[in-house]
């Protein structure tokens, strides 16, 4: 009898699962995608941003791709792409601050049951639904889609992974040399450098500077910032100095900072919800006129 039991009991863990769906397909975290994987390609300055088998190939019934979208697992048959077409400055990415730089981009795969599984591209990473991003493909909270014709703002999104692009002044696509595509859920981006731009309050000046550090990394919906720059004050004094932030400020908030003015010291960097920070010196004395004026900033700041 017992040995009857052991070997019943063995038959129950050696024996296949009732159906893939109970045992694999259910039970996949979200975002990952199963037998797929992301493909960037560009032309004339056009990016597409496609899902493929892992074998190089679209989709198809033959070579299904599958992903779990807001708790529900949706098969992907078809060819699915979208094309991040030049000449529009899309997510800002061409302006001034970005343009030619590297970026990291996440990719996004959502759904209703009209349009079936969509694919977006965008620059945040936290979005979870429609409604979380802008619908102004300047915006940087814009999303490229491939088909939004019946889109709601609860339509569930789920982030699948991440890859790098460089987008021109002259809003062209390009894919840099070292192509780095992750193909799972990713909710950061590399630190990367952006162009900054600097200013002052009323007439004085600020120029001739020298910038040592400019960078951010996304994580979740923050911006980790390091900025880093001296240079000269002229013409007259003032109460502070400007940075342009790679990313717009959701709400405003003081941090504190590093000032120079000659010798270094204790600063407060306010930001009023825009994309500009103001670095003002701690007991809000004014910068006097000379070198060696500016600022360094280590702050993480909500978006």
């Amino acid at each position: 009898m017992a040995v009857f039991s052991i070997l019943e009991a063995l038959k129950q863990i050696l024996s296949p699962p009732k159906s893939i769906e109970d045992s694999i397909l259910y039970k996949f975290p979200e975002g990952h995608i199963q037998n797929g994987k992301i493909v960037t390609t560009e032309s004339s300055g056009d990016l597409t941003v496609s899902i493929k088998g892992t074998d190089g190939n679209d989709p198809s019934a033959t070579n299904p791709v599958k992903v779990r979208i807001s708790d529900t697992v949706r098969t992907i048959t078809a060819a699915l792409s979208v094309t991040l077409s030049g000449g529009t400055n899309c997510f800002g990415s061409g302006g001034g601050k970005f343009a030619a730089k590297e970026r990291d981009y996440f990719t996004y795969l959502g759904y209703n049951s009209t349009d079936g599984v969509v694919i977006g591209v965008a620059v945040i990473p936290w979005a979870i639904k429609y409604g979380d991003f802008s619908t102004t493909n300047t915006n940087e909270k814009y999303c490229a889609i491939s088909t939004i014709t019946n889109a709601t703002s609860t339509d569930g999104y789920i982030n699948i992974g991440r890859f790098n692009a460089t987008f021109s002044s002259g809003y062209e696509w390009s894919i840099p040399a070292t192509s780095i595509i992750i193909n799972k859920p990713i909710f950061e981006s590399r630190q990367l450098e952006y162009t900054n731009t600097y200013g002052t309050e009323d007439q004085m000046t600020f120029e001739r500077f020298t910038t040592d550090t400019s960078k951010y990394k996304i994580v979740n919906s923050t911006c980790e910032l390091s900025v880093s720059v001296r240079g000269f004050c002229g013409y007259e004094e003032n109460e502070y100095l400007t940075s342009l932030l790679p990313f717009t400020a959701s709400e405003s908030n003081n941090y504190a900072c590093s000032v120079a003015d000659v010798v270094s010291t204790s600063g407060r960097c306010e930001l009023d919800a825009t994309n500009t920070a103001k670095i003002y010196k701690f007991n809000n004395s004014r910068f006097t006129l000379g070198h060696n004026r500016g600022f360094t900033l280590f702050i993480t700041y909500n978006i």
